[in-house]
């Protein structure tokens, strides 16, 4: 009994200190002048220098943003007009945001902390309901590996009568995965951070089967998106999006956005294939030219070498260099056009040419040799 007691009272010390630690934070977080916020660096440099511990920062982040940036209700007609930097600048310059200003910034002040925050798009369910509507949360994985969620826009105000009311709320701070997909889907499946993603249908309430083996790995699927090309990033992201099931209008735009850049990136990876070639194809006529001019060079040295004072043996040296030299250009653009994107007519241009020194250079190499006979 006395055991048990112990272990009671150590758990509501442990729970008791946490909660402790945040009161303390949400202190500082309301003491700090709004004047004297005029950046991502000087808000860092507050944190850092009064937390230590990572939920500590976190919860200045998340508090200071929900209690200092307010819902930018005009702006809500043009979510496009805000983007990454600029979306920071004019946050925290303008006090107003819709849910990517928040997100950017909240984002923007992690990373400067060191913490991994990633920008996540989806939709809402409100009341029970779905709104067909772009949404933007943050998802951050902490250093012990563990993934939260966190909604400063949520956390920043709330509807009330048809009114959006200024009131700070933490349920959406540091929220478990498990909890937050009851309120919020994702697009990418990939960002519902469970090993059983539910599908779109779900979300909507429809109740389906369940394969009770199945398993998704989305710290192996997360780990290896981030260093996929942009082209099968976007292709896996629609793979992904088609199994969850695309249901509504801002799913619908978020696709068609990502079929979008997945063309364009398409198109610039080529570019750079062929771009790749190009710059190949050119070392290989360096090559060439290196060729031709060191065969004239032996050429003229063959009349009087005698009386510049080199031996055979040198000569032989230099002939034997050359002919390797040419031999591994030739064996260059063989390989190069079997390439995706060889411009064949170019290279068997330049081919010929090199097959041709080739042959000067092996009956040089030849005649070489007989001065050593």
């Amino acid at each position: 009994m006395r055991q048990a007691a112990i272990i009671l009272g150590l758990v509501i010390w442990t729970i008791s200190g946490f909660s402790q630690n945040f009161r303390k934070v949400d202190r500082f977080v309301h003491q700090i002048s709004k004047k004297d916020i005029v950046s991502v660096d000087t808000l860092r440099m507050l944190i850092e220098n009064n937390f230590s511990r990572e939920p500590d920062r976190l919860r200045a982040i998340y508090g200071w943003i929900c209690s200092n940036i307010t819902y930018d209700i005009d702006r809500m007609a043009n979510p496009l007009s805000y983007s990454s930097d600029s979306a920071v600048r004019g946050t925290l310059s303008k006090r107003k945001a819709i849910c990517s200003g928040y997100v950017d910034l909240f984002i923007a002040i992690s990373r400067e902390l060191g913490i991994k925050a990633h920008y996540i798009s989806g939709y809402t369910k409100q009341n029970g309901v779905v709104v067909d509507l772009e949404h933007a949360w943050v998802a951050a994985r902490l250093a012990n590996g563990q993934w939260k969620l966190f909604d400063p826009t949520w956390g920043a105000s709330e509807w009330v009568n048809g009114e959006l009311v200024k009131r700070v709320s933490y349920d959406y701070f540091m929220v478990e995965p498990v909890e937050f997909i009851k309120t919020h889907m994702p697009f990418d499946p990939m960002w519902q951070l469970l090993y059983q993603p539910i599908k779109t249908d779900e979300f909507y309430g429809q109740k389906l089967s369940k394969d009770d083996d199945y398993l998704f790995n989305y710290n192996d699927t997360i780990r290896d998106y981030q260093v996929l090309s942009e082209s099968r990033m976007f292709s896996n992201l629609m793979r992904r999006m088609e199994w969850a099931g695309i249901k509504n209008e801002a799913a619908k735009r978020y696709f068609s956005m990502t079929e979008k850049y997945y063309h364009l990136a398409l198109q610039s990876e080529e570019q750079a294939q062929r771009d790749l070639w190009l710059y190949a194809f050119d070392q290989q006529t360096k090559n060439y030219r290196t060729s031709l001019e060191m065969y004239e060079q032996l050429k003229g040295l063959l009349g009087d070498y005698k009386q510049r004072g080199v031996s055979v043996e040198q000569l032989i040296y230099s002939s034997t260099v050359l002919i390797r030299h040419t031999d591994d250009c030739l064996a260059a653009l063989s390989k190069l056009r079997t390439d995706k994107y060889a411009d064949v007519e170019l290279l068997d241009g330049l081919k010929d040419k090199v097959e041709n020194i080739f042959d000067l250079v092996k009956n040089q190499n030849m005649s070489v040799r007989r001065l050593g006979k």
